[in-house]
């Protein structure tokens, strides 16, 4: 031990700092360090009931590998011993990359816990600078909440479950509500049995229940609040009534779905590759039009359900103008009308129009359509007007053969009478 100054030094004449201890050496080569091998550390200990405890808590440097002149890896481990214990236990280890393990010596991230992580203040912060205040939650009342604010306003709803940043964040008392994503069912605040699914699905939902909303931005708009049995699935897919289901975004959205039922590639947006039944009985069942206008099947069709009736004009001159042709679509040309191949029969819609204008219409590009379903009306009306003209043709037929048969009794009458005067004469 020796003094220099006001430092104290143990097997070094020189020491650098106000205490300083040193080893020595071993004669001969000593024996190289192996892994986990302490290499130096700090130990505690303490007079029991009768005597002094060995090292109990402890800091220790422990080597990470076998050394050589040019690896030295090392770790730090920090130890305690448990309550009624004389044997001290590894309680969290830094590792050669830095890593800290707690209940691990094999840290594999920066933070590695082999245990329940307890938060009493505060929260987890992230690099966009927002605070996670609660990571899971599952309360008294059966809720499972999962993500930054999900859930956060609930007092006493129960049986809802959120999972994702924000996700029913505005419930308080309803229940049964799920919601997966980031703001699914944010709003949602007096709605019951909802279910969002995606990111910010059913986010204007707010006093809706019983809905369904599958797909990003699925849902309701914000004029549809408080919709009801109402399901939307797809991508950007919106409802604006109750008792209803959308596939996909609105016609023209990037997002507008075709939907193909027997087949994976549908051309136009509803294709069918079998057979369709509709109607809930042998007699009825109807296809309509969006104007509902009747197009197929067995339809309402009572007097007591119409007003304003009135009959056809004449349109037998018109009908024999349409000129019904066989053709071919432009399917290379014209991709976006999604038209199959092969011989196809109809009308051609500028010769319609100069005919019947009111059955021909302008798609959202420009092109001409024929309103076929008149067709079947029209020829109606013409048969009616043949027929009423046959009718006029047999009545006049009629008046003229009974002027004929007048005109043969009148000469066979002259006849008789001429026959008479010659036996006279």
């Amino acid at each position: 031990m020796f003094q220099s100054g006001s430092s104290i030094g143990v097997n070094t004449t020189a020491p650098p700092a106000a205490f300083h201890t040193m080893a020595t050496a071993a004669p001969g080569a000593p024996t190289v360090v192996q892994t986990d091998d302490i290499l130096g550390g700090l130990a505690v200990r303490g007079y029991g009931a009768t005597g002094f405890s060995g090292g109990q808590g402890q800091v220790m440097f422990r080597a990470a590998e076998p050394w050589t002149d040019a690896a030295h890896g090392s770790c730090l481990s920090l130890t305690t011993t448990p309550l009624g214990s004389a044997s001290w236990v590894e309680r969290m280890r830094i590792s050669p990359a830095g890593n800290v393990g707690i209940e691990t010596t094999t840290p594999g991230q920066m933070l590695s816990v082999a245990g329940t992580i307890e938060r009493t203040t505060g929260g987890f912060g992230f690099p966009d600078g927002s605070v996670q205040t609660m990571a899971a939650k599952s309360d008294t009342v059966n809720n499972s909440a999962f993500g930054y604010w999900s859930l956060r306003n609930n007092t006493t709803g129960s049986g809802n479950s959120a999972f994702g940043s924000q996700s029913l964040n505005g419930n308080s008392t309803w229940q049964y509500n799920t919601a997966v994503g980031f703001a699914s069912l944010v709003a949602t605040s007096t709605g019951q049995r909802n279910t969002g699914l995606g990111s910010t699905a059913g986010y204007y939902n707010a006093g809706g229940s019983y809905n369904t909303y599958i797909g990003d931005a699925a849902g309701p708009d914000a004029g549809h609040p408080t919709l009801s049995y109402a399901t939307a699935i797809g991508a950007g897919a919106q409802m604006t009534q109750s008792n209803s289901l959308t596939l996909g975004a609105p016609a023209g959205d990037v997002a507008a779905v075709l939907v193909g039922i027997g087949t994976s590639a549908p051309n136009t947006t509803l294709q069918v590759v079998g057979d369709i039944r509709v109607g809930t009985s042998a007699t009825n069942g109807c296809v309509k039009s969006f104007a509902g206008t009747a197009l197929a099947g067995t339809c309402s069709s009572g007097a007591r359900l119409k007003a304003d009736i009135r009959p056809f004009e004449p349109v037998l001159g018109r009908v024999v103008q349409l000129r019904p042709v066989h053709f071919t679509w432009n399917v290379e040309q014209f991709p976006a009308y999604h038209f199959g191949a092969g011989l196809n029969s109809g009308l051609i819609a500028e010769e319609v129009e100069q005919v019947s204008p009111e059955m021909v219409a302008a798609d959202e590009r420009g092109y001409k359509m024929v309103n076929y379903s008149e067709r079947s009306y029209l020829t109606l009306a013409a048969v009616r007007e043949l027929d009423a003209k046959a009718n006029a043709l047999q009545a006049q037929n009629a008046g003229l053969k009974a002027e004929t048969e007048a005109l043969r009794a009148q000469l066979a009458a002259l006849a008789e009478r001429l026959a008479r005067l010659e036996k006279r004469q």
